[in-house]
Formats: structure tokens, C-alpha cells, sequence
């Protein structure tokens, strides 16, 4: 079932981490948009956005493979 994006964002951010979870922990941010797309429609834009909020908030880290190519992974919390 595809929705419209979620008026509560968090809810759209839980699903981003959970999808990066069930894929070992890492991720190519296109394969992940595709996940998410399968559930909310998104526009990329709105997708890179999220990412970034996630990454700024310390859940995960994005690096470049090549110039079109993020992989995203996991952090792990060490409390």
C-alpha cells in the first residue's frame, strides 16, 4: 500500500531505519529510496531530506562510493 508522505515525519524516518536494519546495516541510497517508495510517495528531494535529518541526529552516516552513489549504514550506539 503506498501513502501519501506521512504528515508526521518520524514515522517515515522509522521506516528509513528499519529498512537499513533488515539490510544488514548498510545501504545504497538507491535501493533505499526504492524500499521507502514502496510505501510512501515520496520524491527524491523529500527522501534526501530525511536522510539528512537522520545523519545530523547522530543515526546514521552517509558516504560517498562515487559521485551518483551514497551508502548509507548505520550507527552503532555505545551508551
Amino acid at each position: 500500500m503506498v501513502r501519501q508522505v506521512d504528515p508526521y515525519p518520524s514515522n517515515v524516518m522509522s521506516d528509513i531505519l528499519e529498512a537499513i536494519g533488515t539490510n544488514g546495516g548498510t545501504i545504497k541510497d538507491r535501493d533505499l529510496y526504492d524500499i521507502i517508495r514502496k510505501r510512501y510517495e515520496i520524491t527524491y528531494s523529500d527522501f534526501l531530506r530525511f536522510i539528512m535529518i537522520l545523519e545530523v541526529r547522530g543515526f546514521i552516516i552517509v558516504s560517498t562510493a562515487r559521485e551518483d552513489i551514497r551508502i548509507i549504514s548505520l550507527l552503532t550506539q555505545s551508551r
